[in-house]
């Protein structure tokens, strides 16, 4: 029989795994399956996976390269957190929340595209993304989160919709470098 899931924990603290090739027949892979492989560097999802689990690639350190396929709706909370290499992250387009703390301290990701189906950024989404220098945010996005955006250092411009009608505290908290920012009338 062939595998379809990854379970809870399976490779958790596995600090020599540094690539794995998850087949085409999994369709879950589970809370904290992978974390904290702090030599995993490459990993691509399969189209076949519905669900990532919470914390799967939390305190990956070495995790450059990640495919998320377009099956995926929700990136869950932790998710990536700590995921310090990882530089590149193209969101895709079925993807309509984006968890608590799930790319929280992703220290080298400085580029990131956040697609129109994202309707919610939960707290701490991108805390500490110290390399972070613009955002768009999409249309979909009624609310910026308490958090969201806070102690990402190298922000220097992001761009609010006028579908947002409440910007949460510490939204932007020690943005040091925010030098371009509209807030929309619809911000109440």
């Amino acid at each position: 029989s062939s595998v379809i899931e990854i379970g809870e924990c399976v490779f958790d603290g596995c600090s020599s795994l540094k690539q794995i090739n998850i087949p085409s027949s999994v369709t879950k892979i589970g809370n904290y399956a992978f974390c904290e492989c702090k030599n995993f560097e490459e990993i691509i999802i399969p189209s076949s996976v519905i669900d990532i689990g919470y914390f799967a690639f939390h305190r990956c350190k070495m995790l450059k390269k990640i495919s998320i396929p377009p099956t995926i709706t929700k990136i869950k909370k932790f998710t990536f957190c700590k995921c310090k290499s990882i530089k590149k992250m193209e969101i895709p387009s079925s993807v309509t929340t984006i968890e608590q703390s799930a790319f929280k301290s992703c220290s080298k990701l400085f580029q990131l595209t956040i697609p129109s189906s994202v309707t919610l950024f939960d707290e701490y989404a991108f805390d500490k993304c110290t390399s972070l220098k613009e955002i768009e945010i999409p249309s979909s996005v009624t609310k910026i989160n308490d958090y969201v955006f806070n102690k990402c250092t190298s922000l220097c411009k992001i761009s609010i919709p006028s579908s947002v009608t409440k910007i949460g505290k510490y939204a932007f908290c020690e943005c040091n470098n925010l030098i371009d920012i509209s807030i929309p009338s619809s911000v109440t």
